[in-house]
């Protein structure tokens, strides 16, 4: 009785160690394939972070080519307008309608985002054989009302200096200046001071609301 206790004890034993170590050799296999699983989808992740990467740098890329040829192309209008406004220039000092004296043919005024501040464009012609080259100085006033009172403010008080004239048929003069602070701007002047000519004095209507 007793060795056939312990033969099924032993027997017993060995079946429980059988099925641990079926049971043990089961779960490390399940243990390496998540592993290994495990490994793939990290790799994976790694390539599709690496490809996300990679295309935010290519999207960036297309989005500076893109400002850059918007860069570009403004500048080119920006030319050939240029080249098309001298062009018309030219052909008024070439082909002038009666005119014989010195003309003021533009005249911009653009106030600024900054209070008071602004800038001007004009542009002065000599029609074909009215004479030799014109030399001298250009220099700016603004008449403004400043507390009720309309007055004139010099090159000095604008911050702006004497422009040179010295040419043949046309002359562009443009610049910056800041009236003073509450001023209302209402007229530039341009006053022409030509050696061996007489002095000529232009004037423009300030583009501000409630000019007068």
């Amino acid at each position: 009785m007793k060795k056939d206790s312990v033969a099924r004890w032993l027997t017993c034993s060995l079946l429980a160690n059988l099925l641990l170590a079926t049971a043990t050799g089961y779960l490390w296999l399940r243990y390496q394939d998540r592993g290994e699983t495990l490994q793939a989808v990290q790799k994976q992740e790694a390539g599709t972070r690496q490809a996300l990467l990679q295309g935010q740098l290519e999207y960036q890329a297309l989005l500076s080519a893109r400002d850059s040829l918007q860069t570009r192309l403004l500048e080119q209008d920006k030319r050939l307008a240029e080249q098309a406004q001298q062009l018309v220039l030219y052909r008024q000092v070439l082909a002038p309608d009666g005119a014989k004296e010195l003309m003021l043919t533009e005249g911009e005024i653009t106030p600024l985002p900054e209070e008071g501040k602004f800038k001007f464009r004009l542009v002065l012609l000599q029609p074909e054989g009215q004479g030799t080259r014109i030399t001298g100085q250009a220099r700016i006033r603004v008449q403004v009302r400043q507390q009720g009172e309309i007055v004139s403010l010099s090159e000095q008080e604008l911050g702006l200096a004497p422009l040179l004239l010295d040419f043949q048929h046309f002359q562009i003069l443009a610049g910056s200046g800041q009236l003073p602070v509450g001023a209302e701007g209402r007229q530039l002047e341009l006053l022409l001071e030509l050696g061996g000519r007489s002095d000529k004095t232009f004037r423009l209507a300030w583009p501000l609301p409630g000019n007068t």
